[in-house]
């Protein structure tokens, strides 16, 4: 899994610009502040927390193989899981890899998957997640009021350009084979059906999808209740929501430093100790890694069981 030096050289340099990043948000707290902010959480809960954040990768890949056999490419969850698992890992170590294409080489490579298989899948987990996202913050910013946008007509409009846009996106995506010509208009229209029938018709899809966004919400919730931060669901689901898409737009490793910073800024903005709120997210991100290592242990012990 090799690439061109500049490229890997591009992705280290964003991954020190997300860690100065962070730094900085830590040096703007106060390192004693945000020190004592850490400490505060009892390490006791931690394995439950742990446990909880095994469960959005098990979601993910469980997501990622249901899109795919809606596809007519059938894998195995234990398959699934172990690219999912090597994926998110390769995203944030190797300095080859930007956004997500991990997992379509990683596809390739050990699933003997074609890219005119992958990237329809990736691009739709994506889009799935990010319009989670942004329907989980505009609608926590919605209760507790602070509309993010006006509630307009012209603003629906817009909305449902940006959908239709993204649909046939998807659909020019999911056409193009490995020299980059298209295979006409009608894989194009197959490819875009495709992502309506996964959006809007699909449960098994959004129960994952529901399921891991879950999970998350759950432990941060988990995570502020033990650290003592006085927020009601609506600015738990904005904490969740808003710095996770702030991270998933911005091409740095993992989202390092941009999803604390904006966490952060975020707090602030409510009215919630910013330290405390910071803290909490770094814990959560800890928490989430190491319910990924966990499930990658177990993914490759089932790997290497089967007959």
């Amino acid at each position: 899994m090799t690439e061109r030096p500049s490229a890997g050289v591009r992705r280290a340099l964003s991954l020190l610009v997300g860690i100065g990043l962070l730094t900085a948000v830590v040096w703007r707290l106060g390192l004693t502040t945000f020190l004592q902010a850490l400490g505060e959480l009892p390490l006791g809960v931690l394995p439950l927390a742990v446990a909880i954040g095994a469960v959005p990768p098990v979601c993910y890949a469980w997501r990622w193989r249901r899109i795919l056999e809606l596809a007519d490419q059938p894998i195995s969850l234990v398959d699934a899981l172990r690219v999912t698992v090597a994926a998110t890992t390769a995203n944030y170590l190797v300095p080859a890899f930007g956004w997500a294409p991990a997992k379509i080489v990683l596809a390739r490579r050990w699933l003997r998957m074609g890219v005119t298989q992958t990237v329809p899948s990736v691009v739709l987990e994506q889009l799935v997640d990010l319009t989670v996202l942004a329907v989980l913050g505009g609608s926590g910013l919605v209760l507790i009021g602070k509309l993010p946008i006006p509630l307009r007509s012209g603003t629906f409009a817009v909305f449902a350009a940006v959908v239709v846009a993204v649909v046939l996106l998807l659909g020019v995506l999911g056409s193009v084979v490995r020299r980059g010509r298209l295979t006409g208009m009608r894989r194009m229209l197959l490819v875009s059906w495709l992502f309506v029938a996964t959006m809007l018709g699909d449960p098994l899809v959004w129960s994952a999808t529901a399921g891991r966004w879950a999970a998350e919400l759950f432990v941060l919730g988990l995570l502020a209740a033990l650290s003592g931060l006085q927020i009601g669901w609506a600015g738990l689901i904005v904490l969740l929501a808003v710095p996770a898409l702030a991270g998933a737009l911005v091409p740095i490793p993992g989202g390092i430093g941009i999803r604390e910073a904006s966490g952060v800024a975020i707090a602030a903005w409510l009215g919630i100790d910013p330290a405390v709120a910071g803290a909490i997210l770094v814990w959560h991100r800890a928490v989430t890694l190491l319910g990924l290592a966990g499930v990658g242990v177990v993914s490759a012990v089932a790997g290497e069981a089967r007959p």
